[in-house]
């Protein structure tokens, strides 16, 4: 970073990380001509610094590390929202529905088979239903629809899901 700075040693919002194009004065490695001095870039600088002096990021939240250690949570669920129309999904896993008002997913298995009703409930960020899908087998698939309780209305769309092995 050092090696980044300014004509007088000021650290700059930005770098150019393309090809050189003197006739702009932009050449990789050097200021962009963004915001500079940055204090952002300066505090970050000197986070860093002190990062790599106690051998581990000084801005990390306490109770986050304490809780993973470092470590990426295992995470046992799959969330389905209108914006996240997936079609597949590992097994093992639950299947979760986060949707913005209250409504019953009507759910079946390989061609409707085995109809459940499962109401949603409120979480404060939303609505949300969970199917107890992680003992179900490769190959299985869901279908499901929604029915918006506030206005008594179905969906008129259908969706489904297939659950895929582990190495698939």
């Amino acid at each position: 970073m050092t090696k980044m700075t300014g004509h007088g040693g000021l650290l700059p919002e930005q770098v150019w990380d393309s090809a050189a194009i003197p006739e702009r004065d932009l050449f990789p490695g050097r200021p962009s001509g963004s915001a500079m001095p940055l204090v952002w870039a300066h505090g970050e600088f000197v986070k860093l610094c002190h990062s790599w002096r106690r051998g581990y990021p000084v801005d990390r939240p306490q109770a986050t590390w304490r809780r993973y250690q470092g470590k990426a949570p295992q995470i046992a669920y799959t969330l389905w929202r209108f914006r996240w129309r997936f079609r597949q999904m590992p097994t093992g896993n639950e299947l979760r529905f986060l949707l913005s008002a209250p409504f019953t997913v009507h759910w079946g298995v390989d061609g409707w088979q085995d109809l459940i009703d499962t109401p949603s409930e409120d979480w404060d960020l939303g609505h949300v239903a969970i199917l107890p899908t992680q003992k179900m087998a490769p190959g299985t698939t869901l279908q499901f629809t929604f029915y918006w309780r506030d206005t008594g209305q179905w969906q008129g769309e259908d969706f489904s899901i297939t659950l895929q092995g582990e190495n698939s």
